[in-house]
């Protein structure tokens, strides 16, 4: 299950598929003390999320485990590269990312490793929730991210 249609923000979640610009750009409008007299005068500035699509994701989400310490899948995304590994499950500690130890990583770390170009592949290493047996998947990237805007 992924975050609901018109969801603008995560939180302290963050998945594959969605990361935070690393660069702001900024619109404005004009904002009229009046708005009822001079309704064209408006002024605001404001920072605006642009869709990157250079990087795409898994379709899993990830959250910071409640009974220990690391990562876990949060959910996962119906018919998306991770689900169709048919091997990932929710609840399932992510451990290694392309070889990278990602025990102690961040949201935001995880996310820069996960994403990666349409079409390429990413080696995952998870421990299973109910075997406690480590299993490394190879996925191919193929989720875009979500385009948000400010309004």
């Amino acid at each position: 299950r992924g975050p609901p249609s018109g969801h603008r923000g995560m939180g302290n979640d963050l998945s594959c598929c969605a990361k935070r610009a690393d660069e702001k750009n900024h619109i404005q409008r004009s904002i009229s003390k009046n708005p009822k007299a001079d309704p064209q005068n408006v002024s605001v500035e404001g920072p605006v999320r642009q869709p990157q699509s250079d990087k795409v994701g898994i379709g899993a989400y990830f959250e910071r485990s409640k009974i220990g310490t690391g990562l876990v899948v949060k959910s996962i995304l119906s018919g998306s590269p991770a689900y169709k590994t048919g091997k990932i499950s929710v609840g399932d500690a992510v451990e290694k990312v392309d070889g990278h130890d990602v025990t102690a990583a961040k949201l935001a770390e995880l996310a820069e490793l996960l994403l990666g170009a349409a079409g390429s592949r990413v080696s995952l290493s998870f421990k299973s929730v109910t075997s406690d047996k480590v299993y490394t998947v190879e996925v191919v990237r193929g989720i875009p991210l979500p385009i948000l805007y400010n309004n």
